[in-house]
């Protein structure tokens, strides 16, 4: 009860809005928060430290001046022209169709969410450099541990993740035209925090599953993001489905559909939190 009534504390103050694509910026700052709660002494203490250098330099408009912020960073910069080259660090377009290949099949060069995330934690497990550079590796490591548990952020069926699949979405409300792409990043994870008794329970996710979902890197949770994405996305609508090429009619998205998704976005939600505090433990524990 303590940790829950933590967590609520976390999120009153966390939850405010910001520009995000994956997940929404509710579904990163709920991330941060969790994880914030599961941080150990010396980590939060690092982390809080990073945070209070940004106000000496920090990037217009994308200031981080909490670890809600710093969740929500990466894609607050993407605007900017300097930070245009990191797009590919939000996904890892591993095919949904055939034998999963090897990442050098979908992540040339390293640009893509787990190597970002490797290069990251790499980054703050060296102590010395600037505070800047440290920063903004903390940033990008809260961003894409929430990136690669979005399922379509670790999945292409020639439709560059879902974005080419459109979608009538009418799960509550009037019926809007989406793409797949955005309804899982937005218009599903409004629909599940909207549920009555979402967050506690994916605060009670954590506490029941803290030591099997805790462990593993960047490359597993990316292939276990696309496995969902094979198993439960992409096999919802059997019909529409051509490997390796977006359906011509939309897919509807209806209250069924989004009940059925329901946990699985609070699964994988409480494992981002999960994995990001264990990240951050063992960087600095």
């Amino acid at each position: 009860m303590a940790r829950l009534a933590f967590l609520c504390v976390l999120l009153m103050a966390l939850l405010a809005p910001a520009p995000a694509r994956a997940w929404s910026a509710e579904g990163h700052r709920l991330i941060a928060a969790l994880a914030y709660g599961d941080l150990n002494p010396h980590a939060r203490a690092e982390v809080d430290r990073l945070i209070a250098a940004d106000a000496a330099d920090p990037v217009a408009g994308c200031a981080i001046a909490s670890f809600a912020d710093a969740a929500v960073w990466s894609d607050c910069v993407r605007a900017i022209p300097s930070f245009r080259n990191q797009s590919a660090w939000h996904y890892d377009n591993i095919p949904v169709c055939g034998p999963m290949p090897l990442r050098p099949g979908w992540c040339s060069g390293g640009d893509c969410a787990s190597a970002a995330i490797e290069r990251a934690i790499s980054r703050l497990q060296r102590q010395n450099g600037p505070q800047r550079e440290r920063l903004r590796a903390l940033a990008r490591l809260v961003h894409m541990i929430g990136d690669i548990h979005q399922p379509l952020h670790a999945a292409d069926n020639g439709d560059r993740g879902g974005n080419d699949v459109q979608v009538r979405f009418s799960a509550g409300g009037p019926e809007q035209r989406l793409n797949l792409h955005s309804a899982w990043d937005r218009a599903l994870v409004d629909y599940t925090l909207a549920a009555p008794g979402a967050r506690a329970r994916i605060a009670a996710l954590m506490g029941d599953n803290g030591a099997r979902w805790g462990g593993g890197e960047g490359l597993d949770w990316a292939r276990q993001s696309n496995a969902i994405a094979r198993d439960f996305i992409y096999a919802r609508w059997p019909e529409h489905l051509t490997c390796g090429q977006a359906p011509t009619a939309p897919v509807l998205i209806d209250r069924a559909y989004a009940e059925a998704a329901r946990p699985v976005i609070e699964t994988q939600l409480a494992r981002a939190s999960l994995r990001l505090a264990a990240t951050l433990n063992r960087i600095w524990p």
